[in-house]
């Protein structure tokens, strides 16, 4: 079975009918993009975009198998939007840790975690460094030490 299908396979057991899927194949990985209503991108998101993480979880582990590229699921656009916010949201807990001086703790997934850290990784006056194990894992923005 070919990736698309199974997808709108997936979507379907989901009772999200109307999902246009289309597969990408670059030179480091697949973009799978799902296309869906606004009332269903919700659906197909997830609070938390837990229902996306887990779609394309399924999916890697279904045909990671049989390619060395990397595996993207994105949904309405969904990731593109989601990584310029995250880049806002670095800078401004970056000025809100040097107008303090306090840390700053981020709750967020593995792959938003690593978005901050590029964001912030040449920043002159800040530093970002994860803790914790699991689902408790945390991302600290903090004051550069001389």
């Amino acid at each position: 079975m070919k990736i698309d299908e199974f997808v709108q396979q997936l979507l379907s057991h989901m009772e999200i009918e109307s999902a246009t899927v289309t597969v990408e194949e670059l030179a480091e990985e697949f973009r799978i993009s799902i296309i869906v209503s606004e009332e269903e991108s919700g659906i197909v998101i997830g609070r938390r975009a837990e229902t996306l993480e887990a779609i394309q979880h399924i999916v890697r582990v279904i045909f990671q198998a049989n390619t060395s590229l990397l595996i993207v699921v994105n949904v309405n656009d969904f990731r593109q939007r989601r990584e310029e916010y995250l880049k806002d949201l670095a800078q401004n807990v970056a000025q809100k840790v040097m107008d303090s001086g306090e840390t700053y703790t981020l709750r967020l997934s593995p792959s938003e975690r690593r978005l901050v850290h590029m964001a912030l990784s040449q920043h002159e006056s800040v530093m970002t460094e994860s803790e914790g194990e699991g689902d408790y894992r945390v991302l600290k923005v903090m004051i550069k030490q001389n």
